[in-house]
C-alpha cells in the first residue's frame, strides 16, 4: 500500500478475453505510464487464444514487474462474463482509485496522470477524451471512428455531465472509466448486464456525484470485427429498458445526493425543459418509460436566445470570468393586451455566495420600460423594479442564497406604447444570464 508521503495508489484492473493480438500494446502502455504508485490486475475469463498465456509471459519479466507496486495475474476456472470478471477484478485490487481497462484497447503517454490531477480536485468519476485507433494501432478517420469521439466530445456540450449519460455510456467504454474506490463501494460493483453494464454503473455513480471530463484523447479506442458490442447489440432495448427506469425510479424518488442533479430532479419542468432542449419529445418520453432513446445531443444554448412565444422552450447558458452560470432556464412569453410583456425563468444556482447577473438591453427609439424582477429562492422572497430607457441597458443583481438551489425568477416589462414583433424586449433584448461569484 502507499505510505503516507507516496501519491495515492491506483489499480488498473482488467479483464482479458481473447485479445491476443492487442494485450501485448495494451500492457506496453500501461508500463508507460508515468504514475509512480501502480498496480496491475488481469483475469482472464477462459479466452481460447493464447491471451492468459501472453500475459504472464509479460508479467513475469523482470524490467515489466519492476514498473508496479504489485501484479496480479488469474484465470477463471469458467467463463464468466464481463460485468463477473471485472467485480473479481475489482475486488483483487487494493488501490485508493480503480481505473478499468479494455485489453484490446490502449492508454495514450500520461492518461493516468491526467485522470488523477481530477480525482485529487475532488472528481470521483472521470474519463476522458477519446481518438479510434484499428487493428494495427493507426488512428482512424472513418465515419464509425468520428461518431464514437464526437459522441465524447458532445458529452461536455451538456450543462451537466451526468445529462449526457442518460442517451447512453457517454465515455463510450468501460476502459475510459477511472473511479475511487470510495464510490464504487457506495454504489455497488457491476451489474449482470452482458452489453449496458458500463452504461448501468456510470448511471447509479450520476445519482451520487457528477462526473468529470478530462477532454485531452488520452483513451486510444481500437475497432475492430471482433468488438464486444458488435456481437450484442441485439440485448441493448432489453438491459436499457431496465437500468433507465431504475435510474428515473432512484431520481424521482429523491434518492440522489448528487447535488445538481437532485435540484434539477426536485423542480417541477425543469428536468424535462432541460432535456426536451436536446432530444425530441417523443425520445425523452421514450426514455422516461425506459425505452433505449437514440444518443442525446447537448442542446443548443447560445445567447442571448430570444424567449418566443408560449410553448418554446429555451436555454440560456454563459461563462464569466470562467465561472460556470445558468444550467437551465423554461421560460414562456405572453403579452397582455399592449402593455405587458412576461417571462418566467428557473436557474440552478452554481456558486455559494455570489449573484446572478441579468442584462437587459432597450433599443433607441423606445419609451420607457419598467422592469419588475421577483425572485423566490429557498423560501427568500424579493424585488426589484428598475426604469429602462431607450437605448439603455439595465444589469439586474440578485443575490444567491447557496450552491445547487433554484433560482426562480419572473420578469415583467411594462411600458406605454403597443409592443409586439421585433419590438419584444425579453425577445431580443435578454443580452446575457451569468453567475458572478462574490469574496468569501
Amino acid at each position: 500500500m502507499a505510505g503516507p508521503d507516496m501519491p495515492p495508489r491506483v489499480s488498473l484492473v482488467a479483464p482479458i478475453y481473447r485479445h491476443e493480438l492487442y494485450l501485448a500494446e495494451c500492457l506496453a502502455s500501461f508500463a508507460r505510464q508515468d504514475w509512480p504508485e501502480l498496480e496491475l490486475v488481469l483475469i482472464d475469463d477462459c479466452s481460447p487464444d493464447d491471451s492468459f498465456r501472453l500475459a504472464e509471459a509479460i508479467c513475469a519479466e523482470p524490467a515489466f514487474r519492476a514498473r508496479f507496486s504489485r501484479i496480479h495475474v488469474e484465470r477463471n476456472t469458467a467463463n464468466r462474463g464481463a460485468p463477473a470478471t471485472l467485480n473479481a477484478a475489482i475486488a483483487a485490487s487494493t488501490g485508493a482509485v480503480v481505473m478499468i481497462v479494455n485489453t484490446d484497447d490502449v492508454y495514450a503517454p500520461g492518461r493516468v496522470a491526467a485522470c488523477m490531477a481530477a480525482v485529487e480536485a475532488g472528481h470521483e468519476l472521470v474519463f476522458t477524451g477519446v481518438a479510434c485507433i484499428g487493428p494495427d494501432g493507426a488512428q482512424l478517420h472513418s465515419a464509425e471512428a468520428l461518431r464514437f469521439e464526437g459522441a465524447v466530445e458532445e458529452a461536455a456540450g451538456f450543462p451537466l455531465l451526468s445529462l449526457a449519460f442518460l442517451g447512453g455510456n457517454a465515455a463510450i467504454s468501460t476502459g475510459n472509466f477511472c473511479i475511487t474506490r470510495a464510490l464504487l463501494n457506495r454504489v455497488g460493483g457491476f451489474r449482470d448486464l452482458a452489453y449496458c453494464h458500463d452504461w448501468d454503473l456510470a448511471l447509479r455513480c450520476c445519482l451520487v456525484t457528477e462526473p468529470f471530463l478530462v477532454a485531452e484523447a488520452h483513451y486510444l479506442y481500437r475497432l475492430h470485427g471482433t468488438n464486444s458490442f458488435r456481437a450484442l447489440e441485439g440485448v441493448a432495448e432489453r438491459e436499457s429498458r431496465f437500468l433507465l427506469r431504475d435510474f428515473f425510479d432512484a431520481l424521482l424518488a429523491g434518492n440522489a445526493t448528487n447535488a445538481p442533479l437532485a435540484a434539477i430532479a426536485a423542480t417541477p419542468g425543469m428536468l424535462d425543459a432541460l432535456l426536451l432542449a436536446g432530444v425530441p419529445r417523443e425520445e425523452w418520453r421514450d426514455a422516461r418509460a425506459g425505452r433505449a432513446p437514440r444518443r442525446l445531443q447537448p442542446p443548443a444554448l447560445a445567447v442571448p436566445t430570444p424567449l418566443q412565444p408560449a410553448g418554446r422552450r429555451d436555454l440560456l447558458n454563459r461563462r464569466l470570468g470562467g465561472a460556470p452560470c445558468l444550467v437551465a432556464a423554461s421560460g414562456e412569453v405572453h403579452e397582455d393586451g399592449w402593455i405587458e410583456e412576461a417571462c418566467s425563468l428557473s436557474f440552478l444556482s452554481t456558486v455559494a455566495r455570489g449573484v446572478l447577473e441579468l442584462r437587459i438591453f432597450l433599443p433607441q427609439g423606445h419609451r420607457h420600460r419598467d422592469l419588475v424582477v421577483a425572485r423566490r429562492q429557498d423560501g427568500v422572497e424579493g424585488r426589484q423594479a428598475i426604469r429602462l430607457a431607450g437605448g439603455e441597458m439595465a444589469t439586474v443583481a440578485i443575490p444567491s442564497q447557496g450552491a445547487w438551489t433554484v433560482l426562480h425568477l419572473a420578469i415583467t416589462v411594462r411600458g406605454g406604447e403597443q409592443m409586439g414583433g421585433d419590438e419584444r424586449i425579453l425577445g431580443a433584448n435578454l443580452l446575457s444570464v451569468a453567475w458572478r461569484e462574490s469574496a468569501a
